[in-house]
């Protein structure tokens, strides 16, 4: 069925099957999967021009969180992930300076220099450390006079009037997608670290 240009019209299908072609070879104004670059769809407008269709954006929920690696190396699927201090992910390790920390698995491979979905190891709360100077991976507690810090020297274990215990309250994180060494969010992860 063709529609005339300017008119409106519809299809109805259960699917459709497309061949990979060269964009090259289609005509204006058509939607194709190109051959030539790993089966995307793309489209050549009116002009000739030929470009990739983007996709819709990466969306977050409550535990899952667009992440950028910048690690130098690509991220596979299902591996567990730390947040570096300039908002990027890197792989955990155990036995790593800055990699301890894991905040997530990875639900897809995540290439060097993009961006991917992260399944959080606790609910992501936005915006609740917002101006507050912390840094991307930093542990966060309850501060022994009010609000949040990041600084465990704040607190006075072996002072028995003052019982403080360092409970924390999760992890700094910067906002979703691109990485940004200004911690925004909070990656809710709590646990009792001491108690004096």
């Amino acid at each position: 069925m063709a529609v005339t240009p300017g008119t409106v019209g519809s299809v109805s299908a259960s699917y459709v099957m497309l061949t990979p072609v060269d964009p090259s070879t289609i005509p204006s104004g058509a939607l194709a999967l190109d051959a030539t670059n790993g089966d995307s769809f793309t489209i050549k407008d009116t002009g000739g021009s030929i470009s990739e269709v983007t996709p819709p954006a990466q969306s977050d929920s409550l535990f899952t969180k667009v992440m950028q690696n910048l690690s130098g190396v690509s991220l596979p699927v299902n591996s567990a992930v730390a947040k570096k201090p300039d908002g990027s992910i890197i792989r955990a390790d155990s036995d790593g300076v800055g990699t301890k920390v894991i905040i997530g698995i990875t639900l897809a491979v995540i290439s060097d220099g993009d961006t991917g979905p992260v399944m959080l190891l606790g609910p992501n709360a936005v915006g609740v450390i917002s101006g507050l100077g912390f840094a991307p991976g930093d542990a966060i507690y309850v501060s022994p006079s009010s609000g949040f810090t990041n600084n465990t020297a704040d607190f006075t274990l072996d002072d028995d009037i003052t019982n403080d215990a360092i409970i924390r309250v999760g992890y700094a994180d910067c906002p979703a997608g691109n990485a940004s060494g200004a911690a925004t969010d909070l990656i809710l992860f709590a646990g009792v670290e001491a108690i004096g």
